[in-house]
């Protein structure tokens, strides 16, 4: 089983890890896979920043609740330490409406927010399987309607000559490619050989 051991790699870990549950699959991959999508979209990377492992399920449970935390540890019979409890406090869980700015909302969608809401789950039994997250998100849209931003815009780090085909798309985001440039006008003379059949 892949365990996280870079520090840098708390960012990206599931609640699963943070509350020393021992039965754990590839499930955590798609909590992984969340936190980015989240930061992508969002714009906030990383998108649960804590200092340390308690510190991370902390930010945690401020997005989606305590409520929703008790509940997936009365599930599996598990119990903070005190201290843990005490740093964890109670939180509502936030709409994810509280993250959209006039920076990131034209990358977010109603499409997008329900993607992201099936990946950050509590409880691994509840989120996307890696089947069900390629089936929810259009696969040929990987590969058309994309096009990158000038570098200095908005603190992309793409470079503006990024070829399209390479930039995946947000689900229910939909951006069309600039149209192909139309072939130049020839002149009258070119016109008319080209009409008659004539050469020189």
């Amino acid at each position: 089983m892949f365990v996280f051991l870079a520090p840098h790699n708390r960012y990206f870990k599931g609640p699963e890890l943070l509350v020393d549950l021992q039965d754990y699959d590839y499930s955590l991959d798609m909590w992984s896979l969340g936190c980015m999508f989240a930061g992508m979209i969002f714009r906030k990377e990383p998108f649960f920043y804590g200092h340390d492992n308690q510190d991370q399920l902390v930010k945690i449970a401020r997005v989606l609740g305590t409520d929703e935390l008790n509940a997936y540890l009365n599930k599996y019979q598990l119990e903070l330490e005190p201290q843990l409890e005490a740093l964890v406090g109670r939180h509502s869980r936030k709409p994810w409406s509280k993250f959209m700015n006039a920076d990131n909302q034209h990358l977010v969608s109603p499409e997008a927010i329900d993607f992201l809401d099936k990946l950050l789950r509590y409880d691994h039994q509840d989120r996307l399987t890696a089947k069900e997250a390629m089936a929810k998100v259009e696969v040929d849209k990987l590969t058309r309607n994309r096009q990158p931003e000038p570098v200095g815009t908005n603190g992309s780090c793409f470079s503006d000559k990024l070829e399209p085909e390479l930039v995946p798309s947000i689900p229910g985001q939909n951006r069309n490619r600039n149209p192909p440039k139309p072939e130049p006008v020839k002149n009258g003379l070119e016109q008319s050989k080209l009409r008659t059949g004539t050469g020189n």
